[in-house]
């Protein structure tokens, strides 16, 4: 875990009668403070959908600010938008 983190215990409890599955979990979370949080827009979902396929295998690519996803046949790129993140420091 990360210094400066806030760390919370978890116990999540699954039951999933579909799938004969019931369980529950002891899970430890961390909530950082350097994070940032970003929206995809709901209209680029659907196009982001387009490359995932079953057993398929994706690349990801990070660049300027956008987020591309491709594979052999189809690419789909998305410029998310930047819900919270740290201030800026100057140096």
């Amino acid at each position: 875990m990360a210094l400066g983190a806030t760390i919370y215990k978890v116990e999540l409890q699954v039951s999933d009668m579909d799938r004969h599955y019931s369980a529950t979990h002891a899970l430890t979370l961390a909530r950082h403070r350097n994070l940032t949080v970003l929206e995809i827009p709901g209209s680029t979902v659907a196009e982001l959908a387009a490359p995932l396929q079953r057993g398929i295998r994706l690349q990801c690519l990070i660049q300027d600010g956008q987020l591309q996803l491709m594979n052999d046949a189809d690419a789909a790129a998305v410029a998310p938008v930047v819900r919270m993140a740290l201030p800026e420091t100057v140096s």
